[in-house]
């Protein structure tokens, strides 16, 4: 055990304190956990500011004045017309959303699907003050995450780092892989939002980035600006889905949508720059060097083989894959899923060898669990977006989700 490790996870649990008790804010628990793993030369300032600049973020920022020009010249409103006629409560209005935006990220990035949908919602809830922005989010989040396992698209990065260990273990992994266990997880969580989730999750006012969302919109846009923005949008899409084929990264289609719906000036000045809470920024950006410390000083693989120790030999398939869940929903709740598929799989194919078993299973149900990053909002930019935009605290996120967590590990 390393003198490095054993700090970083001593930085970890400070900050998972601070996160639970939020006597600092979030994000400056996260940027003081970067300067101490930058004083004690744990990570360096270059890996620090790196994530300022990950394609995530550039995806989200982008995406999001996509989505909020549908706002700016009423798209969203038109659209919110039409779902209340058939959403005639606030709790079809949740499932509704779950089940949107659970099938758009089925064929685009999760993350993406999430920053159309926020603009929308805020746009609807603007006019029909008796539905709840912060809910409908939630929902949104949700759906963002069940909708993503549909298919190797939504959390292509995952998949594609899983499907590495897959095929050297024999097996194979398509587009329709994750299907065999994301659907019955997705009518799962639906079935608990339905009958239990939409109960527990909080009302709050939607944060500052939010508000400005709030802000009256342009009645009077020009019909041509309402059908640019609908067309950017979907181009957009297309792009992403056939990024692969195209060899374009996803990421970039936003950034071309953005940058045509500025030159088409469907904002109204200065408008643009509220589309987006910057402090997601700073979340999501100072997560990577507490998440790089935990790959490089050892800690996060000496957790694992630690915790993975306590099976105490037994060889039972069904103990050891709810151990594997349980460590993977853990760790992912901090760092970065490919990350822990990195650290974590060989660790899983071992086990699997020893008692004899199928690796590949090993390696799914190991996935699940990475893909389970709704416990906190640090380490998923679908929540990271829930929190910046739906004014929730950090510990409404465990308090809604456990139940959830649960009955999906049982599954």
């Amino acid at each position: 055990m390393s003198n490095e490790a054993i700090f970083v996870i001593a930085v970890l649990c400070v900050a998972i304190v601070l996160f639970v008790t939020e006597a600092l804010p979030v994000n400056l628990t996260i940027m003081l956990s970067a300067c101490v793993l930058v004083a004690a030369r744990i990570v360096s300032p270059e890996e620090v500011v790196s994530g300022f600049a990950s394609s995530t973020i550039i995806m989200i920022v982008s995406m999001m004045i996509v989505g909020g020009a549908l706002f700016e010249v009423g798209v969203c409103d038109k659209i919110a017309r039409l779902a209340i006629q058939f959403a005639k409560t606030e709790r079809h209005m949740i499932m509704g959303i779950y089940l949107i935006t659970g099938a758009i990220s089925s064929v685009m990035s999760d993350t993406a699907s999430m920053c159309v949908l926020i603009p929308l919602i805020v746009g609807m809830c603007k006019k029909h003050p008796e539905y709840s922005a912060s809910r409908l989010i939630f929902s949104a989040f949700l759906g963002s995450l069940a909708g993503g396992r549909l298919t190797l698209i939504g959390d292509s990065s995952v998949f594609l780092k899983l499907a590495e260990y897959v095929q050297e273990v024999g097996g194979t992994f398509g587009m329709f892989e994750p299907t065999k266990i994301g659907v019955p997880l997705f009518i799962i969580n639906a079935l608990w939002l339905w009958f239990w989730g939409y109960k527990i999750i909080p009302v709050y006012e939607i944060s500052t980035a939010g508000s400005k969302m709030t802000g009256e919109f342009d009645e009077n846009a020009p019909v041509w600006k309402q059908i640019a923005s609908v067309a950017v949008l979907i181009l957009v899409v297309i792009g992403i889905v056939f990024s692969d084929v195209l060899d374009i990264p996803p990421y970039m289609f936003a950034v071309f949508g953005a940058v045509l719906v500025a030159f088409l000036r469907i904002f109204k000045k200065g408008a643009i720059y509220n589309t987006m809470d910057w402090g997601i920024v700073i979340m999501m950006g100072g997560c990577v060097p507490l998440a790089t410390a935990l790959s490089t000083s050892g800690a996060a693989d000496m957790l694992a083989t630690g915790i993975v120790s306590l099976i105490g030999g037994s060889n039972n398939p069904y103990i050891i894959c709810a151990v594997i869940f349980v460590i993977a929903t853990v760790m992912t709740q901090f760092m970065s899923n490919v990350v822990m598929i990195t650290l974590f799989a060989p660790i899983c194919i071992s086990l699997a060898d020893t008692i004899g078993v199928n690796p590949v299973t090993m390696l799914i149900v190991m996935c699940m669990g990475g893909l389970m990053s709704f416990l906190t909002p640090i380490s998923c930019g679908m929540a990271n977006l829930a929190y910046a935009y739906g004014g929730f605290k950090f510990n409404d996120f465990f308090k809604v989700n456990i139940s959830l967590a649960i009955i999906t590990g049982i599954a």
